[in-house]
């Protein structure tokens, strides 16, 4: 889709170039190797956003990629259309299968939760980086490359070729952050911060 994308919207652009151009920055973004052979601020705004989308999601469980993964987008589609069907339908009894295996409510739940924290993660660190004085959409995109641990995100400052030191302080603080808790995941942070409460609740 980039690459057709590419190849009708930009002038000049070849087939080879733009085969070569979309499918490695894809993989780039999709691998968080943060490689970059183009630069994307001069792309169209739908190869950015897919771009974007596939940084958001990345690769699957037990890679050592960020993101949300890909299994668990998965899952949550698989929910949404097991909670249509349900509503179509109350009386019919269905589960959620991957593979061969079905999934108990009790292993979609974590999953569903997780998505859940880290859009809300997403969303305040999206306000705070407004608040903090970003420009333009450099605030939904940094957020979602800092969280998501690509490195490089779309546009003309923050996109393939520029990087991050124009942003003010405060922001890259916050894009720190980001990648700290995507790099080692929401649940472990949220564990360890749940015990050190407990630990001063004891005392």
């Amino acid at each position: 889709m980039i690459t057709l994308d590419l190849r009708l919207q930009v002038p000049d652009m070849t087939w080879g170039k733009a085969i070569l151009e979309g499918s490695f920055m894809t993989v780039s973004y999709a691998s968080t190797t943060g490689f970059a052979i183009s630069d994307n601020s001069t792309w169209p705004m739908f190869s950015g956003f897919l771009l974007l989308l596939v940084g958001f999601i990345c690769g699957c469980a037990g890679s050592t990629t960020g993101g949300v993964k890909a299994d668990r987008v998965l899952v949550l589609v698989k929910a949404i259309g097991r909670q249509i069907r349900a509503s179509i339908h109350p009386s019919s009894i269905g589960g959620i299968k991957m593979g061969k295996r079905l999934l108990r409510d009790e292993d979609v739940y974590p999953h569903i939760l997780y998505l859940s924290i880290f859009i809300l993660f997403a969303l305040v660190s999206i306000v705070l980086s407004y608040i903090a004085g970003a420009k333009d959409l450099d605030a939904v995109c940094g957020t979602i490359s800092s969280l998501c641990n690509v490195g490089p995100s779309i546009g003309e400052r923050i996109g393939s070729l520029g990087n991050y030191n124009s942003q003010p302080t405060a922001m890259k603080l916050i894009f720190s952050l980001d990648m700290f808790l995507g790099r080692v995941e929401i649940y472990p942070v949220l564990a360890v911060v749940s015990m050190i409460f407990r630990r001063k609740g004891r005392v």
